[in-house]
């Protein structure tokens, strides 16, 4: 019933940032999927976990150049490598301007939960 590479739920639209499942169970093997697709004129991508007092939790992929669209997964562990706590996090996908720099900022919030 997990989240896997090969769970798709349709193509991604130009400049539009997805997060499947919003709420996860990582103590039961549930991950995020984090999908999303580069504007024209975007040079590259970083994704970003946050807790709900702005700390980093996990950066869990950087690219620039490359495909125009891009998944990854985030398992509900900090870096770590620990289960985070129940609570909200946010995800903060920067898309990157050619030659550096931030151009746009999506965020999308996912819940955890230890299933209890």
């Amino acid at each position: 019933g997990g989240v896997n590479s090969s769970n798709s739920e349709g193509s991604v639209a130009a400049g539009d940032v997805r997060v499947s499942p919003g709420s996860l169970m990582p103590a039961r093997g549930c991950s995020a999927v984090i999908s999303g697709a580069r504007l024209p004129g975007e040079a590259g991508f970083s994704i970003t976990i946050f807790d709900m007092n702005g700390g980093v939790v996990r950066r869990i992929l950087a690219e620039e150049g490359g495909a125009a669209v891009f998944s990854a997964v985030w398992d509900g562990r900090s870096a770590s490598g620990e289960i985070v706590q129940t609570g909200l996090y946010i995800c903060v996908v920067e898309f990157l301007a050619p030659g550096g720099g931030v151009c746009r900022r999506e965020k999308r919030c996912i819940a955890v939960s230890d299933g209890g």
